[in-house]
């Protein structure tokens, strides 16, 4: 008896109470005719359930050829999990516990039906459930519409109820991510997949229902959510990606009874209207290398594109803005949309934006575009763009170092590393600076430099290395006194910002010179006459002064020294000649600059002073 009632209703007990009754598969209808509004169903079946492969057949063809108004969801037993765990909103039990059961799978209900007409069992076609309006009641006055973005590992989730009668309504937002198509199987009837499978609910804060919402006439409400991609698996030749999806409905109540559903969608459903940024460049003449410095002025363009199916003229808004952290500065006056003839429709629109008062240290900042107030649109995702411009900071010099050793000997030339810090993403290795080189006393700020005393910096050298730095070669004059001396550097970036100078303190030290005694030119004194003679052509020094040295001699020929003059006194008794002839006679002199000793011979050409000599008598 209980089987002849099972199989009139084309169903079977569930596995559990091991019975099993497997009737002829009905026909497939391929068309139905649309009711004006979207339907929603809910199958409960099973991997071992022959009727369950025409339920779900009839439900898939169904879906392929009405989509854009009918979606379902299934509650599957898998031959490897078994029954879902669809805790808490328990949805298979909602249809077990329903007046309308029977005890048997398949069962698909329409529209929340607890009994009648639309709560069925048995594998059947369900053209006539959709064609007759499938159960829903006042479709018309909601929309609904489910967006899934990728964003890397996640989807991002949107879903948006919008309520077009009179007053307000409270709706919650049923709302599920399925496999398109499971990569399990039925195991008989050639083993079918099952479609739009149910693996995770998408709920309230709480996470123990649906999400709720007020709705007014002529508003819309969007909630959010972000599941991981591997919620899903791959099926139907389609990446988890790509079997992902989404499905939704609008109950006039919370899932704890059964209600009236207004209105479903999935995210396969693509709305008529869908206006998005296309394209959005940003540019500022000032910088050839790109960025921005602080004053210039960055233009925007954007153009934005109507990718719906029909024309679309309900408006809406267009803002520019940039970026502090997180929070969008609005530039200029809100720009409206006008009408879009047709898909594919363009409209262009621009904006400057004067960087004068942006944070003087941000690395960098987004600069945007976006769309707001649109009627229905399809999808948030492409309504706003954003371009990162890096900020082109004043540079900052690193502290200058003499290349090998720092004491540097007398007439020697060096070579100085000149490097700066990388802290911008405009000016983006040395290549991009110059340096200002300079030298001086230790701290004495007597800056020196220009081309006769520092050149170089043409070549970058270890270029793309940390140790990257240009080169300049210093030559230090004669007339440089010895001792320590400071180094500094500032360097230059590719729009002539200049950093402040970098100091390297007793960056070298010029070692000393001793004195210089040259012969030339050999002056002329008389004989037995004291004399005095200037050396200023015959003795000098590089730091010191020739007033300041200490000119000594033991030769009986010197007399004394007399630096405030500058002279040498000296006394010669005798001429000298060899082999017959007068000859320059020398004095050997010891020169001392406060530090070392020199040591030279100086020559004088001595003459008779014109007095008579007196030689003895024999």
């Amino acid at each position: 008896m209980l089987l002849s009632i099972l199989a009139s209703f084309g169903a079977v007990i569930a596995e559990n109470d091991s019975i099993e009754v497997v009737l002829k598969d009905e026909p497939v209808k391929k068309e139905a005719t649309s009711p004006g509004h979207p339907v929603f169903a809910e199958y409960m079946g099973a991997y071992w359930c022959g009727p369950c492969i025409t339920a779900s057949s009839n439900l898939h063809n169904l879906y392929g050829t009405n989509g854009d108004d009918f979606t379902y969801i299934s509650f599957w037993e898998s031959p490897a999990t078994g029954n879902p765990n669809d805790s808490p909103i328990s949805r298979r039990s909602h249809m077990q516990n329903a007046p309308g059961y029977g005890g048997g799978i398949p069962v698909v209900v329409f529209g929340d039906a607890a009994q009648g007409t639309y709560y069925t069992s048995g594998g059947q076609n369900y053209d006539s459930y959709y064609q007759n309006g499938g159960n829903m009641q006042n479709a018309n006055d909601y929309t609904l519409t489910v967006i899934q973005v990728e964003n890397g590992n996640m989807m991002d989730i949107e879903i948006t109820a919008a309520y077009m009668g009179t007053g307000t309504k409270t709706v919650y937002y049923y709302a599920a991510v399925t496999e398109e198509t499971s990569p399990e199987t039925y195991n008989q009837g050639g083993n079918p997949n099952p479609h739009h499978v149910w693996k995770k609910w998408l709920l309230n804060g709480a996470n123990n229902g649906f999400e709720s919402a007020t709705l007014t006439s002529g508003s819309s409400v969007t909630k959010s959510w972000s599941v991981p991609i591997s919620t899903v698996r791959a099926g139907g030749g389609n990446t988890p990606a790509d079997n992902f999806l989404t499905v939704a409905a609008l109950l006039s109540g919370d899932h704890t009874n059964h209600r009236s559903i207004v209105s479903a969608s999935d995210s396969n459903m693509a709305p008529l209207i869908d206006v998005g940024v296309k394209s959005m460049t940003t540019s500022n003449p000032n910088a050839p290398n790109g960025g921005y410095v602080n004053g210039d002025m960055v233009t925007i363009d954007a153009t934005i594109v109507n990718n719906g199916v029909d024309a679309y003229s309900d408006g809406g808004d267009v803002r520019f803005f940039y970026k502090q952290g997180n929070t969008k500065n609005y530039v200029g006056q809100t720009k409206s949309l006008s009408s879009f003839s047709s898909t594919g429709a363009t409209q262009s629109f621009s904006q400057q934006i004067d960087t004068s008062n942006l944070p003087a240290n941000a690395y960098q900042t987004s600069f945007g575009v976006e769309l707001s107030n649109l009627v229905a649109d399809k999808s948030t995702s492409n309504n706003e763009r954003v371009d990162v411009i890096p900020h082109d900071l004043v540079p900052v010099a690193r502290k200058a170092q003499v290349i090998g050793s720092n004491e540097i000997a007398r007439g020697d030339n060096f070579l100085i590393e000149a490097k700066t810090t990388i802290n911008d993403a405009v000016d983006i290795n040395t290549s991009f600076f110059t340096f200002d080189v300079e030298i001086s006393e230790s701290g004495q700020n007597n800056w020196l430099g220009g081309e006769n005393l520092i050149v170089g910096g043409d070549q970058v050298f270890q270029e793309g290395t940390n140790g990257e730095h240009r080169q300049y070669l210093v030559k230090p004059t004669m007339d440089m006194g010895a001792g320590d001396y400071d180094i500094r550097i500032r360097s230059i970036d590719s729009r002539m910002q200049t950093s402040a100078w970098q100091v390297t303190e007793d960056g070298f030290e010029l070692m000393n010179a001793k004195p210089v005694i040259t012969a030339e030119p050999i002056p002329t004194v008389k004989v037995q006459t004291t004399t005095m003679v200037s050396i200023a052509d015959n003795i000098n020094d590089a730091e010191t002064p020739l007033s300041d040295l200490v000119i000594s001699s033991s030769s009986p020929n010197f007399v004394a020294w007399h630096p405030d003059t500058q002279e040498i006194e000296v006394y010669f008794e005798n001429i000298k000649y060899v082999n017959g002839q007068p000859t320059a006679t020398g004095i050997e002199v010891t020169v001392n600059d406060g530090i070392e000793n020199a040591y030279g011979t100086l020559l004088f050409n001595v003459i008779e002073n014109g007095q008579p000599r007196w030689a003895g008598i024999a």
